[in-house]
Order: structure tokens, then sequence, then C-alpha cells
């Protein structure tokens, strides 16, 4: 179990950090090594808290009535999200 623990740690840490990308939708949005406050929002528009990240990890979203997915118009937009909450985008 451990071994399996570990692997998947080391494969988690190579993946590209909050890289944008183009979903079959149409819709941009960010895949890879993603910070919660770039998939998700508080429905009440207030910034995700620490608590609210927490439980996104531990349960899943879709259990948060209160949070919503995220996903852009534009890669600009996707981007411009990024730097405003001061993270690095990966470059495809």
């Amino acid at each position: 179990m451990m071994g399996e623990l570990q692997s998947a740690m080391r494969m988690l840490g190579s993946l590209p950090k909050n890289l944008i990308t183009q979903f079959p939708s149409g819709r941009w949005g960010f895949v890879g090594s993603v910070n919660a406050q770039l998939l998700y929002r508080r429905k009440d528009s207030q910034p995700l808290t620490d608590q609210d990240c927490e439980n996104i990890a531990s349960f899943g979203p879709g259990l948060l009535k209160h949070i919503e997915s995220l996903s852009y118009a534009t890669a600009e937009e996707a981007e411009q999200a990024a730097k405003d909450l001061g993270f690095e985008i990966t470059q495809s």
C-alpha cells in the first residue's frame, strides 16, 4: 500500500501546474495540478475558504451545495483569472 501511495504522489508531483485547456464543450479551464480557486467558486461570490478547499478535497465539489465549477469563455479569460489570483500557468 505504501509503495502505491508513493507512486501516486510521484505521478501527481509531475503534473503540470495550472495548464489551460479547451474542453469538448468549447469552454476553457485548467487541468493538471490546479489550485481549487481556479476550478471552483462559491455561489455567494465570496472567496473560497480554507475549509471549502479541504471539503472539496475530502468530499468532492458535487456534495457541496454552495460550490460550483468554473470554466471560461476563452483561454485569455482563464489566464487572466489565474493572474488575478496570483497563480502562474503552464503553457502547453
